[in-house]
C-alpha cells in the first residue's frame, strides 16, 4: 500500500473502523482487560518505530528546500508526522491518571505508566493496522533519504523509485457504532499542539462532548 492509499483510507475509515470496534469489543475489554494486552503494548511499540523512523527523516530533510522535489519531501514528511500525531491522539485522549495506590475502577489496562480506558483500548486495536502501515512507509522514506545523502556524499546519484514497502492493509470502513455506549469517553482529536496547523487529516469529533 502507497503512502497516498494510506492517506486516504484512514480519512476515510477511521471513525467507522473504531466506532465498530469499540461496539464489538467493549464488553470484553471490561470484563477480560489483560487479554488485550498484547495487542495494545504492540500498538505502543509501533508509534515508538513510527517516531524514530520520523526523527531519521527530518535530519536527513533539505534545509533550506532548494527544489520542487525537496519541497515534496518535506509535505510527505509533515503528512506523516500529522498521521503519526493522530494515532497518539487517540490514546492521549482516552489516557487515565494511574493513582499511586490501587487502580482507579475506569482503568483496565495500564502500559508502563498510561492507564487506559476501554476506549483508549478500542483505539488500540481499530488502529493497529494503521500504525503498522505507516511504520512502514516511515521507514522505507527514511532508508531512501539516507541512501541519497550517502550517494551524494559519494558524488553519485541514485535514479528515481516508485517502489514501496510491504505493508498491512488498513482495516476497511466498519458500521457505526451506537454514541451513547460511549458515553463521550471518545474524544476525536487530530494533532497535538503545533502539529495541527500542518494536520492533512481532517475528521469530526466521535462520541460526545
Amino acid at each position: 500500500m502507497t503512502w497516498d492509499e494510506l492517506k486516504a483510507r484512514f480519512t476515510a475509515n477511521i471513525v467507522g473502523t473504531y466506532d465498530a470496534t469499540f461496539g464489538r469489543l467493549s464488553a470484553a475489554i471490561q470484563a477480560t482487560p489483560s487479554a488485550f494486552e498484547a495487542k495494545v503494548t504492540g500498538f505502543f511499540a509501533l508509534l515508538a518505530e513510527c517516531k524514530a523512523n520520523l526523527d531519521r527523516i527530518q535530519a536527513q530533510l533539505p534545509n533550506p528546500p532548494r527544489t520542487q522535489a525537496d519541497a515534496g519531501l518535506i509535505a510527505r514528511y509533515a503528512e506523516m508526522k500529522s498521521l503519526y500525531d493522530a494515532l497518539l491522539a487517540g490514546i492521549a485522549q482516552n489516557a487515565v491518571q494511574v493513582p499511586q495506590v490501587g487502580i482507579a475502577p475506569a482503568v483496565v489496562i495500564v502500559v508502563g505508566a498510561v492507564g487506559l480506558s476501554a476506549a483508549g483500548v478500542a483505539w488500540a486495536v481499530a488502529a493497529w493496522e494503521y500504525a503498522a502501515s505507516l511504520r512502514d512507509q516511515t521507514g522505507f522514506m527514511a532508508q531512501e533519504l539516507e541512501a541519497r545523502v550517502q550517494a551524494g556524499q559519494r558524488g553519485t546519484q541514485l535514479q528515481p523509485t516508485t517502489a514501496t514497502p510491504p505493508s498491512l492493509q488498513a482495516p476497511g470502513r466498519g458500521s457505526a457504532g451506537d454514541d451513547d455506549k460511549k458515553g463521550g469517553a471518545w474524544v476525536w482529536l487530530l494533532g497535538i499542539g503545533a502539529a495541527a496547523a500542518a494536520a492533512a487529516f481532517i475528521v469530526p469529533k466521535l462520541g460526545k462532548g
